[in-house]
């Protein structure tokens, strides 16, 4: 009898031995899962908060730019309404391409412009936040108060840092000296083509246009500009425009063109154009609209001559768009709310 109860009192131990080593390795092994985990979000959370924001995602030349940096400028740049908050493209997208180009323009400038002074930066700050100034006086203790007392409220209202509002103050201004350069460079009189289009959406409704256009007498304007307004997407009627202005591959088929007649069926990516030279000219006297249109095609030009010189890498990915995107679009939500 005391055997039994001894077996039994054995089994009984041995079965809680047993138990508990289980529930050990289940707690174990359940702290092991937990630790994981918070492994997991520890990383995400270091990843989002510390190391993505100083992740760079834009070079041009000797210039770097971080995660931080483009959000800070997509802040202003949407405030001041230099970039709409619902572009398409997305805002991150926008403010690079941006930054593409002041870049250039700021490391590059010296080869045609002078550079913009801390004097000519304050001179400007006193103009854009209509502080009253007289000369030498724009350094007076009481101007500069103002201007200070101005800048503040203005960067409280934009979420900006001074810093950085006035080195984006200083790239506006290079931009604006830059184009002024060109503008004064534009001759009042130059080549210009008075020009009919008829835009079409796909090659197929190109290639039938132009048979169609075969089929009509040249001579007969009325038929021809019929077909040119029952074709087109868009208006057909271009009228005088400067060669200059014109994308090469338009200009290219032009030249190839006489006076009166059609050009080929021009691929433009997203539709397909046929031109009409209806006249040219080589000295008709070039608009005002037309002088600005091209100091600004001129200064584009330049800048795109830079960029193809240079290092320009973008290494922003969808992560990182969607991060700034989405904290630029926070912020610029809760302006009316504070």
């Amino acid at each position: 009898m005391s055997n039994e109860l001894g077996r039994a009192y054995k089994q009984k131990s041995d079965a809680k031995k047993a138990e508990a080593r289980r529930n050990f390795r289940i707690i174990l092994g359940s702290s092991s899962i937990i630790g994981i985990v918070l492994l997991i979000v520890a990383y995400s959370a270091f990843l989002t908060y510390f190391l993505q924001p100083r992740a760079v995602v834009l070079t041009v030349s000797n210039q770097t730019f971080k995660v931080t940096d483009i959000v800070d400028r997509g802040i202003f740049y949407t405030r001041d309404g230099q970039i709409e908050i619902d572009t398409p493209r997305g805002i991150a997208v926008s403010v690079i391409e941006r930054l593409k180009v002041d870049e250039v323009i700021k490391q590059f400038h010296s080869r045609l412009i002078p550079q913009v002074t801390l004097k000519d930066i304050d001179f400007a700050l006193l103009n854009q936040h209509n502080v009253p100034f007289m000369g030498p006086d724009m350094y007076s203790v009481e101007k500069q108060s103002l201007l200070d007392d101005a800048i503040t409220k203005y960067l409280k209202e934009y979420k900006t840092d001074r810093a950085l509002y006035e080195k984006i103050f200083a790239e506006q201004i290079y931009r604006d000296r830059l184009y002024s350069h060109f503008l004064g460079q534009v001759e009042v009189q130059g080549t210009h083509y008075n020009l009919m289009v008829a835009r079409m959406g796909s090659r197929s409704d190109g290639e039938k246009f132009i048979a169609e256009l075969g089929d009509l007498d040249a001579e007969d304007d009325s038929a021809v500009t019929q077909l040119f307004l029952d074709t087109s997407l868009i208006d057909p009627v271009v009228g005088w425009i400067p060669g200059e202005v014109l994308p090469e591959k338009i200009l290219s088929a032009l030249l190839a063109t006489e006076v009166g007649g059609y050009t080929k069926l021009i691929d433009r990516g997203l539709f397909f154009e046929v031109y009409k030279i209806i006249e040219i000219t080589d000295d008709k006297e070039t608009s005002p609209d037309d002088m600005a249109l091209i100091g600004k095609v001129r200064m584009s030009n330049w800048i795109e001559s830079i960029q193809e010189t240079i290092i320009i890498k973008e290494d922003m990915d969808t992560d990182q768009q969607v991060f700034i995107d989405e904290k630029i679009i926070d912020i610029f939500t809760s302006f009316g709310r504070s």
